[in-house]
């Protein structure tokens, strides 16, 4: 199995840590020379400084909390403050994981240390000498997790696309002169690029190696065999890339599908009218489809019926404008 596929297998696998399932990204990243690539991977993995601009995903709703000496109280944000509930999520990824797996309290906080913030919320809500702190629910530090295993399984699909997959733990020339040219980071996001020439160059390297076999074989056996070995890997590639060329209008409805899921899912906190029950089952819904966008082969019947589905969750809400803008998006996706 090459490395691109075993990198598949183990981003699929619910149980495989996403710390782990990083290390190996950064392997197969450094294999093949890709800097931007490397560049995100090592966010991740090291944590964002303030600076940085940060990946949608990474950016979540934050509680407020009051702590008295002994007891914390959930606290509703005054409305000159609902800043505070935009929280960024700079930690480094093997921190959030150990959190999250952390049952007793799988949460983040962070201290409101300003003395004067401090003294305007007590004021606010009629309080005196309470200190403040915000708390990042478990569920926005899954969808963390989430979101990121999710670019590990698109990065890599898209490589294996291009015919691309580190058969023995190398890559060829060809290989990676491609990757690069088809992976860049830009504005705190992943962007691919469908490299055509090399679909092209693969081919015509396939004639060449495959003349030499047969006017050169006097030379050697063992030239003949290798010649050989690469031939059968190329044949491999451009099956691999026709299947590619196929199914490349299918890329940006998967894509399309998603990003919306993911901004569906950040939004679901801040939709009025949707009962907590239904939030949940739209949830899970949502997960629902995730996973199936993460298969190789993900099935249009069953993500339109699961779309159907969550149409209807969020007709629930009654006219709430943030869902009316999720249908508008979704029912294109239903017909498609």
């Amino acid at each position: 199995m090459g490395l691109i596929l075993e990198l598949q297998k183990k981003a699929v696998d619910p149980n495989y840590k996403i710390s782990d399932l990083f290390y190996l990204s950064y392997l197969i990243a450094a294999k093949l020379s890709l800097a931007q690539l490397n560049h995100w991977i090592k966010l991740e993995m090291d944590g964002y400084s303030l600076e940085e601009k940060l990946p949608r995903y990474r950016n979540v709703q934050a509680d407020l909390y009051s702590f008295d000496g002994s007891h914390e109280q959930y606290c509703d944000v005054p409305s000159g403050y609902k800043y505070l509930k935009e929280y960024r999520v700079c930690e480094p990824l093997y921190k959030i994981e150990k959190l999250v797996l952390e049952k007793e309290n799988p949460h983040l906080r962070e201290a409101i240390d300003s003395k004067e913030l401090t003294h305007a919320l007590n004021e606010e809500m009629g309080w005196t000498g309470r200190k403040f702190f915000l708390k990042i629910p478990e569920n926005s530090l899954v969808r963390v997790l989430q979101a990121t295993r999710l670019r590990v399984i698109d990065w890599s699909l898209h490589l294996e696309k291009m015919g691309i997959f580190g058969e023995d733990e190398v890559f060829y020339e060809e290989e990676k002169t491609a990757a690069q040219r088809s992976i860049s980071w830009q504005g705190a996001e992943l962007t691919y690029h469908t490299n055509r020439s090399f679909v092209r160059s693969s081919r015509v390297l396939e004639e060449k190696n495959t003349s030499s076999i047969f006017f050169h074989k006097e030379e050697s056996v063992v030239s003949s065999g290798i010649e050989n070995q690469k031939r059968k890997s190329q044949e491999r590639k451009r099956e691999n890339l026709n299947s590619s060329l196929q199914v490349g209008l299918e890329d940006d409805y998967w894509k399309e599908v998603e990003v919306t899921m993911l901004e569906l899912l950040e939004s679901l906190d801040v939709i009025k009218g949707m009962d907590q029950e239904v939030k949940s089952s739209a949830r899970e819904k949502i997960l629902v489809i995730q996973t199936q966008l993460a298969t190789v082969d993900p099935q249009k019947d069953f993500i339109h019926r699961s779309l159907f589905s969550l149409a209807r969750m969020l007709e629930s809400s009654g006219g709430d404008i943030i869902a009316n803008n999720f249908i508008m998006r979704i029912k294109p996706m239903i017909l498609n």
